[in-house]
């Protein structure tokens, strides 16, 4: 009975840790309209939040400047994607995969519709990139 109770204990120790130490992904808006700051190329994402908390409130637009693994960016587009983690003031972003739609349409709705807030966030910003 003792070795019962002990493999039990022992069972939940171990699983704990495992969900303790299991990474969550999170859900990131990027948008491919590069600038550069200090000769870096920074892009412009928006976090909604994890999966762990399952608090997925969207933040404001924050400028990144670092790198993204896993990942080809092509200009001109916005792209939803999962993420290893993600904070301000990281300097790399691991791409876990991207968001995927089933249809082309879907995308095309995605896309004007994050470009159009982040065109409606700069001019509040009054954003005005500095000239390359």
């Amino acid at each position: 009975m003792v070795r019962y109770v002990l493999c039990l204990i022992f069972s939940l120790t171990v699983l704990s840790s495992y969900a303790e130490t299991k990474r969550y992904p999170v859900y990131l808006e990027l948008v491919a309209d590069t600038i550069k700051v200090d000769g870096k190329r920074c892009y412009f994402v928006r976090s909604w939040g994890n999966f762990k908390t399952r608090e997925m409130n969207k933040c404001e637009w924050n400028l990144f400047c670092g790198e993204f693994t896993h990942f080809y960016i092509e200009q001109g587009y916005a792209y939803p994607l999962w993420v290893e983690d993600y904070y301000p003031g990281i300097d790399t972003i691991r791409v876990r995969r991207p968001f995927s739609f089933e249809h082309d349409e879907v995308y095309g709705w995605f896309n004007k519709r994050v470009w159009s807030e982040y065109e409606k966030w700069k001019r509040k910003q009054k954003f005005i990139p500095t000239p390359p």
